[in-house]
Parts: structure tokens; C-alpha cells; sequence
């Protein structure tokens, strides 16, 4: 299976845990339904969305052929 595959099928939040680029303490990794639930680490995690988004684009769909020859 393809690393791409793989990581578009990754929780970007379950990234950031467990590559933990800032040595959180595990109190501070919590999870709630949008992000984390201690805002400084909410704000870290969205600064990390931001590059993981720019790194890992979207696959997008094949355009249909106009015509065929």
C-alpha cells in the first residue's frame, strides 16, 4: 500500500500526537470533537494542519475525457 495512501486515510490529529513535535505532556494531547482541548495546544495543532495540508494535498479526480479519438 502506498505511504500516500496511508497517510490520507491518517487522522491529521493522531499525526500530531504521535510524532509530538513539541513534547507535549500527554495531559495536553487530549482530543474533543474539533481539535484538542487545551487551546495552546489547539492553536500548535492548526499551525501543523496548515503544513500537513501543504505537504499532503487532496488527490483529485481524473477530468473526464472531452472526446475520444
Amino acid at each position: 500500500m502506498p505511504t500516500e495512501h496511508l497517510l490520507s486515510n491518517t487522522d491529521p490529529r493522531d499525526l500530531f500526537i504521535s510524532l509530538n513535535p513539541l513534547g507535549l505532556d500527554e495531559k495536553d494531547l487530549i482530543k474533543d470533537s474539533t481539535g484538542f482541548e487545551d487551546q495552546s495546544t489547539h492553536n500548535d495543532y492548526l499551525l501543523f494542519l496548515a503544513g500537513y495540508r501543504e505537504s499532503h494535498p487532496a488527490p483529485q479526480p481524473h477530468p473526464e475525457p472531452i472526446a475520444w479519438m
